[in-house]
């Protein structure tokens, strides 16, 4: 590829600031541009330059154990998802957000985790439990898995 051809400024402009802002804060602004440019040449999506990223993001955050950011990254998935009105996706990765949050020590969801996640139940009609949160939980961090947190989430739920 000519590098020549890259209209830079152009580059970024799908963004919007808080997307900018996280690939900018994790050093993946090349890492953007690279999918964009090679990866994507004909028919990319912007969600999916970002899911990558975000993916990557998280399961580096885990091998270093700094886990309120593997939380953040799902919140960022799950934002990836809602937009593409994939409700159910987006129950599951708001699930793994707060679950992160409560691994990583933090005692209180907060009013604006639960209105999300009751929006979110509400919208695919699902049930709060235990088995859903474990279901999401084994299913992507299964080495992560702690039944007491679980049952803390369950109780700080809805």
């Amino acid at each position: 590829m000519d590098l020549s051809s890259i209209n830079y400024d152009k580059l970024f402009e799908d963004l919007d600031s808080q997307e900018l802002a996280i690939l900018k804060n994790n050093n993946k602004m090349t890492d953007y541009v690279i999918f964009k440019i090679d990866k994507f040449p004909k028919g990319y999506k912007k969600n999916d330059a970002l899911w990558g990223i975000y993916n990557e993001i998280a399961t580096n955050s885990i091998i270093k154990k700094e886990y309120y950011s593997v939380a953040t990254m799902y919140k960022n998935m799950g934002r990836i998802v809602f937009l593409d009105k994939k409700y159910n996706q987006a129950l599951e990765y708001g699930i793994l957000e707060a679950y992160m949050i409560l691994y990583a020590g933090t005692k209180d969801l907060g009013n604006t985790r639960k209105r999300d996640l009751d929006r979110l139940l509400n919208e695919t009609k699902e049930k709060w439990s235990i088995d859903l949160i474990s279901l999401y939980v084994k299913r992507h961090i299964p080495h992560l898995y702690v039944d007491s947190i679980e049952k803390e989430l369950y109780k700080a739920g809805l």
